[in-house]
This record gives structure tokens, sequence and C-alpha cells, in this order.
């Protein structure tokens, strides 16, 4: 198995981007470079999740086993493994990525004590 794009829909991909094995891309991705530099594409390690509508730019390092939430923006690197980033700018919320996704109720759960308290 290799590269997944989940749905059909736009999903923006620079030429210049490194993407590695196994990822997921969801719908509304853009994966660009950083303004007014056709050559600094992210490169995206292998095993990372992409949910709907994330926005990935600039000469930046998204390490393997991450999951970014949906409709974040990372504009700096991801440096540490198999942890979730989320938000605008994206920044860590959890120590639980790819390698050990939680059941859907746990991550409800995560979600409502890191978000609604």
């Amino acid at each position: 198995m290799g590269l997944s794009i989940a749905h059909i829909g736009p999903i923006i991909i620079n030429s210049g981007a490194h993407i590695g094995r196994y990822c997921r891309i969801h719908v509304g991705v853009n994966i660009g470079t950083e303004l007014g530099f056709n050559d600094h594409a992210p490169i995206i390690g292998n095993n990372v999740f992409i949910s709907p509508g994330v926005k990935v730019f600039g000469s930046i390092k998204i390490e393997d086993d991450v999951v970014i939430g949906a409709n974040a923006v990372v504009n700096k690197s991801i440096l540490e493994k198999n942890i979730c980033v989320a938000g605008v700018p994206a920044k860590k919320i959890s120590e639980r990525g790819r390698r050990n996704i939680p059941q859907e109720k746990e991550l409800v759960e995560e979600f409502e004590r890191i978000f609604i308290r």
C-alpha cells in the first residue's frame, strides 16, 4: 500500500514537494511552496495522515507518523515523530500519532478535554 487519496475533490500538491510512503491525504489539502520561491516545498515523512482542509507550505519537514488535524495550517517544521498537531498555526496537541491512533470515542474525549473546557 502506498499513498492514499481519501476523497474525490480538490487537492493541490506542488511539484517540488516530497511525500513519504503510506501517507493519507484528504480533500481540500494544499501542499505548497514558500511565497516567492518555487523550490521551497515541504518534505513530508512516511505514514503521515493529512486531514481535510490542511494547508502545508514552505521549506519545512514533517516527521514520520504525524497526524495533522482538519483545517490546520502547518508553516513550521514538525520534528517530533508520532504526534498529532492541529490549529492555525499548527501546534502539538497530543502524543498520539499515526502509530497509535485511538478508538474514535477516546479521540473525541481527548478533543473535548483540550478544546472544550
